[in-house]
């Protein structure tokens, strides 16, 4: 009988049944479980679940929302107070197109997958131009706290 944490040529992506990966549950934490070895078991991605992802994952998605309901706020509050009557709408279209970006790459990270981590990162590169505004500096702090935590090394194992 073999261990349970002894490495197998199934385990972590080997192939089985009709060609799937097989995972060995007490190897693979993503799957939220461990046991003593049992039976491993076909895994795809959408078995996975996002909120057993590594803390500093799920605190990396708290940060980048929060940094963008204060997108926003700052741009609902700037239309409703003094500019209501400007007649470019670029503002709103960078907010869209921003925060909907945003929330698809942090739920493929929550997700496990890595490139949406190269993802993240670029759109935390491109935030970094708020430190130069004077109201959505906060947003750019957001940004570098939130690749810091996407970037540590305990989310290596989440990440595939």
């Amino acid at each position: 009988m073999s261990n349970a944490f002894q490495s197998s040529n199934t385990s972590f992506g080997g192939s089985g049944v009709g060609g799937s990966p097989q995972y060995n549950s007490a190897e693979d934490y993503r799957l939220g479980h461990a046991n003593d070895g049992g039976p491993q078991v076909p895994v795809t991605r959408y078995d996975l679940n996002p909120f057993r992802a590594p803390w500093p994952l799920l605190v990396a998605a708290v940060v980048y929302f929060l940094a963008a309901a204060h997108w926003v706020y700052h741009v609902v509050d700037s239309r409703l107070v003094g500019m209501a009557y400007r007649r470019d709408s670029f503002d709103i279209i960078a907010l869209g197109v921003g925060v909907v970006v945003l929330a698809i790459f942090v739920a493929y990270v929550l997700n496990g997958h890595a490139w949406a981590r190269w993802a993240l990162t670029a759109w935390s590169v491109l935030a970094l131009f708020f430190l130069l505004h004077g109201t959505l500096w906060t947003i750019g702090i957001a940004a570098i706290i939130g690749t810091v935590l996407i970037w540590l090394p305990n989310n290596s194992g989440w990440l595939r």
